[in-house]
């Protein structure tokens, strides 16, 4: 079955602008995250943990990140 990321993201209390400090879901897209400033590449891989965690708890489904990381992983 597929269904949207955005969705599945969305419903599980990840709103757009959702995030702590300079690492945020972007406030027009829910599928992107920011930086809105000083964020490090661990704080935005720490906020894309935490959805993909979050999606996964709230409905059982695991996304999977685009683009591949290559030699991080999540």
């Amino acid at each position: 079955m597929k269904t949207s990321a955005a969705w599945l993201i969305d419903r599980a209390g990840f709103t757009k602008g959702y995030g702590d400090g300079p690492a945020r879901i972007s406030t027009k897209h829910t599928l992107a995250l920011t930086n809105r400033g000083e964020a490090t590449t661990e704080d935005l891989l720490a906020l894309a943990r935490e959805v993909r965690e979050g999606v996964r708890a709230a409905f059982g489904v695991t996304l999977v990140n685009e683009p591949v990381t290559v030699g991080v992983t999540l």
